[in-house]
């Protein structure tokens, strides 16, 4: 076999599966998106989560009327919203349950759905929250990332001390 067809060989083996890879997601590609999402919060590192979005994404949270109600948001404002939460927060933690990725059949969009428990502690008080939470991923220069992100968030009343 001439050293010319062995490196055809060479690159259709060992390349082209990686190069479709990046081309489509899959339930571990979400999953390590997602993740790192996660990681990034529980970092408090408002910067980092917003790198796992597209340019162009919606964030929508339906909160309690007292809360600001229905809010949407763009990417700069979310990452706004997450440094002030963290800057007011003594305590924050969460846990992330229930999770389904639903992969669409060309393997180019995919949908996640999950609840978000939180409880965070400010000037005293204990504010502990679930959100039922729909995550719309697509691929972005051949990068899983967040398009579109809604939240149902439910507030529980407030605990003195915690």
């Amino acid at each position: 076999m001439s050293m010319t067809k062995l490196s055809l060989l060479f690159t259709l083996v060992l390349v082209a599966p990686w190069t479709q890879a990046a081309e489509i997601l899959t339930q571990d590609s979400v999953k390590r998106l997602m993740e790192s999402v996660y990681t990034n919060i529980g970092k408090q590192d408002p910067k980092s989560v917003v790198r796992d979005f597209t340019n162009d994404a919606q964030i929508t949270l339906d909160l309690p009327e007292r809360l600001g109600g229905h809010i949407k948001m763009n990417i700069e404002r979310y990452q706004a919203m997450l440094r002030q939460t963290f800057a007011i927060a003594s305590h924050y933690e969460f846990e992330v349950r229930n999770t389904k990725i639903y992969i669409s059949s060309d393997q180019r969009t995919a949908t996640v759905t999950e609840e978000i428990h939180e409880k965070m502690q400010s000037n005293g008080i204990t504010i502990v929250s679930s959100t039922t939470q729909t995550a719309n991923i697509v691929l972005d220069a051949d990068k899983p990332k967040l398009k579109k992100l809604y939240g149902h968030v439910k507030v529980h009343p407030p605990v003195p001390g915690g």
